[in-house]
């Protein structure tokens, strides 16, 4: 009998475990969920599978951040839970 391989671990967040290792594969997915929270963000805003995707997480912190958003880049700024006013003062950018 082969012994089961350990859980992977980490110093920060312990064991990552699940009941069904089988379906954990490691590849990427589009589906998935941001929670954000802070001075820039709408309070409850919540978008959609069909609004927002995990491609759209890189644009908008680098647009949060104050960073240019490379045009090539996958994905878009969630402009609409970040705060208006902020918004207003900070148009997105892109790199030439």
């Amino acid at each position: 009998m082969t012994p089961a391989s350990p859980e992977p671990s980490s110093p920060r967040i312990g064991v990552v475990a699940g009941i069904d290792r089988e379906r954990r594969s490691g590849e990427d997915r589009s589906e998935g969920f941001l929670i954000a929270c802070g001075g820039r963000i709408v309070r409850g805003a919540c978008l959609t599978a069909e609004e927002a995707s995990t491609m759209d997480v890189g644009p908008t912190l680098l647009y949060l951040m104050g960073e240019q958003v490379p045009q090539d880049i996958d994905g878009k700024v969630l402009l609409p839970i970040v705060d208006e006013s902020f918004r207003a003062a900070n148009p997105v950018t892109y790199t030439p």
